[in-house]
């Protein structure tokens, strides 16, 4: 990996988010991916899974999504097609493909290599069982179990998955937390980091890999605080 702490673009799913981190220089961002029915790997986020109860709720939610979600406004592409165009379009270092449902490892690969992209490709999955399957398909990557809550004992849980990084929410993230997953060995990756605060909490804490929406604004800080 990169020197640390990389700092990654957070849900570069649509041409408009390709531009805006175009601007900023961005050297990493992050592609969700999820899988079609008919089984082909798209980048989108898609919706939350859980529908609101009311028409109205469910109004809110389509705007919500549409909105603040990222994902194309028309149709979303095969993986193969973003990373070909990421790469030609922002020239990064690296990818960090979050996977956002049951991604068949196998098809995983080949749509990697049908896609020709050179640069570092990262993973990260809340789905742990897929995770060695991701290892044996893809070894030598990084791939990242991420954690909506805290368990009791985080490393415990991760370490028969055989994944090489945690990941968790900024919010969820303390000193003790983040020393032992630091010193269980695992990479350490944390969103979304947003502003200077945050951004100097991941900092603090030792955090690998800073996932954010304003990536502008984490540089700066860094950059303030004598990091990269």
């Amino acid at each position: 990996m990169e020197e640390k702490p990389i700092i990654v673009g957070h849900r570069a799913n649509s041409g408009r988010i390709v531009y805006w981190y175009k601007r900023m220089g961005v050297q990493y961002v992050e592609v969700d991916v999820s899988t079609a029915p008919d089984g082909r790997l798209l980048v989108q986020h898609g919706p939350p899974g859980t529908a609101r109860a009311t028409p109205i709720g469910r109004i809110a939610q389509w705007v919500d999504y549409k909105l603040f979600y990222r994902d194309p406004l028309l149709r979303p592409q095969p993986l193969r097609v973003w990373l070909r165009l990421i790469r030609e379009k922002l020239n990064v270092k690296g990818v960090l493909v979050d996977l956002k449902s049951d991604v068949d490892p196998a098809s995983l690969r080949r749509e990697i290599e049908e896609s020709g992209f050179d640069g570092e490709l990262l993973f990260s999955t809340n789905d742990h069982r897929t995770i060695p399957g991701l290892s044996r398909e893809l070894p030598g990557r990084t791939i990242i179990a991420s954690y909506s809550v805290v368990p009791y004992d985080i490393v415990s849980c991760t370490r028969p998955s055989h994944a090489s990084g945690i990941g968790l929410r900024i919010d969820l993230l303390d000193e003790d937390l983040a020393a032992k997953i630091r010193s269980a060995g695992y990479v350490l990756s944390s969103w979304t980091i947003n502003t200077r605060s945050q951004a100097l909490k991941a900092l603090r804490l030792g955090v690998d890999i800073m996932i954010s929406d304003r990536p502008d604004i984490v540089a700066r800080t860094l950059e303030g605080a004598g990091r990269p």
